[in-house]
């Protein structure tokens, strides 16, 4: 049986990926940059497509970004065993939620999939 530790996110290095986080401030017309996006919030992002979750309901951590390579943009995963990723906010670290995976060389892209109580 495996222990916590083997369950622990291993560090990544995604090659050419930095993160930088802005809100709409629409009073101002300006993106505003942020440190957080709240300890019950996480965003999933692939292309052309993202949608944030509130998470406490569900009991997991928030401030995080789930982000998910189709494949169109394998330059920035070059050497990566994985494709999907999740930054943490309040740390700065990018981990990989799952120890293997990819869906690189797939036919379909891969998406996001959600129930319909979690979209807005």
């Amino acid at each position: 049986m495996p222990s916590d530790k083997d369950r622990e996110p291993t560090s990544i290095e995604p090659v050419g990926i930095e993160f930088e986080v802005f809100e709409a401030d629409f009073h101002s017309s300006k993106w505003v940059g942020v440190t957080s996006i709240g300890d019950d919030q996480v965003v999933f992002v692939s292309k052309g497509y993202s949608q944030y979750v509130c998470v406490s309901q569900y009991k997991l951590r928030g401030d995080r970004i789930f982000i998910l390579d189709d494949g169109t943009c394998d330059w920035l995963w070059k050497g990566m065993t994985s494709s999907y990723a999740v930054y943490d906010l309040s740390d700065g670290r990018t981990t990989s939620p799952m120890p293997s995976g990819s869906f690189k060389g797939e036919k379909a892209p891969a998406m996001w999939l959600f129930p319909p109580s979690v979209m807005w």
